[in-house]
Order: structure tokens, then sequence, then C-alpha cells
């Protein structure tokens, strides 16, 4: 599971999981703490969006832009927050395929976007971070193979977005909370909904730790 929250920073909001939104922004890098900064680049497939990730001094950050403009700046993600995430490698490549869902209305989805795969070593562990980057939306995820030891994971992104932003989030059975400024901090169940200028975004979570 994860934690959801505002950070410190105005129009930041801060999430965990796995992200698809009417726009989007995320990835990975990693670095070795006291290396110098490194930063990768992908594009959407259809050349809409554009992410750029950073790793330095043991923390990495993201930008997006979306049809030139920049739409989040200096976000934050992290496995274990608070520890030294040490750059080991990193892989760009697209990924085109389809699966058959179990469920919903269309039968065949069809799974088409740019990759950022990261391998890093948080508390000793070494892990595989993946970004992905749709024409709609982003992903997350971190991956490890079978049987590896257990690791203490608070799986954190921040999305400070570069336009004033509100949230609807979730509220049980009464109608849900909102529209709240990304001013301070607040914790939420997801999904919710954030609108940040003309962009409309939707904060879902899935199969984590499939």
């Amino acid at each position: 599971n994860g934690t959801y929250r505002i950070s410190p920073l105005p129009q930041s909001l801060t999430t965990a999981s796995r992200l698809r939104a009417a726009m989007f922004a995320m990835s990975l890098a990693a670095v070795a703490p006291f290396a110098s900064a490194e930063t990768h680049e992908v594009q959407s497939p259809n050349g809409n969006v554009v992410l750029s990730v950073t790793a330095a001094d043991g923390e990495l950050s993201y930008d997006v832009k979306r049809g030139g403009k920049a739409v989040i700046s200096g976000g934050n993600i992290e496995l274990v927050p608070g520890k030294p995430h040490a750059f080991k490698s990193a892989t760009v490549d697209t990924v085109e395929q389809s699966w058959q869902a179990v469920w919903g209305q269309i039968s065949t989805v069809e799974d088409h976007c740019s990759r950022i795969s990261v391998k890093v070593e948080v508390t000793g562990q070494k892990e595989t971070l993946e970004a992905r980057g749709y024409d709609d939306g982003i992903s997350f995820r971190f991956m490890r193979p079978e049987g590896r030891g257990a690791l203490n994971a608070t799986f954190t992104c921040t999305h400070p977005f570069t336009d004033a932003a509100n949230a609807v989030i979730p509220n049980g059975e009464k109608d849900p909370k909102g529209p709240l400024s990304f001013q301070g901090k607040f914790k939420s169940r997801l999904p919710f909904y954030v609108q940040a200028g003309d962009l409309h975004v939707g904060v879902v979570e899935s199969d984590i730790y499939a």
C-alpha cells in the first residue's frame, strides 16, 4: 500500500502507486548518493508529453511538459523515504502490446507507452523502478524478484503542478470533499481527482504488489 498526502510545497500533490491521468508525468532514474546529476528523457508515443527524470545526490526528481508547456516541475519519488537511492543502471524502451481484461466494457486493452526502467539500491537491496508515459497518462511501479526478502517500502511521489491546483477526494459514503487547495498537507484514499489550470487528472492505484 502507499502514503498519499499533499507536500508542504504549494500546489504539490503527494501520492503513491499507479497513475493514469488526462495529462501526465512521471518517471525515474536514480543516482549514487554522491554522483553527478544524470537526466533521462522520454516522449509519449504521440510526442505530446515529454518526461525528464534527474538523479542526483541519492534522490530522484522529474519534470513534465505537455504540448510544450511545463505542467509538473521538480517532483520527487522515493521507495523508502529518507534513504539514498543509489543508481545502478537505466534503460529506455517502447512498449506496444495488448492484454485481455477480466471484466469491464472493453475486452482488449492496448498498452502502448514509452518506458524508463531504473535499477537502484535502497537499504542494501536492489530494486527496479519503472515509469511509463502514455498519450493520456502515466504509471509508476517498482518490481522485485520472487523470494526476495522483505523491504519496508512506502512508495511516495510528489506532483508539484505549475498551475494552481485543487483536488476532490473521497469521503466514505458521503459526498466527496472539495475542491481543496494544494496548500499545506492532507491525506486521502484513492482514487481522487485534480484540476490544475486546464488539466484534469485522475489519480488511481492498481495491483501494486503483483
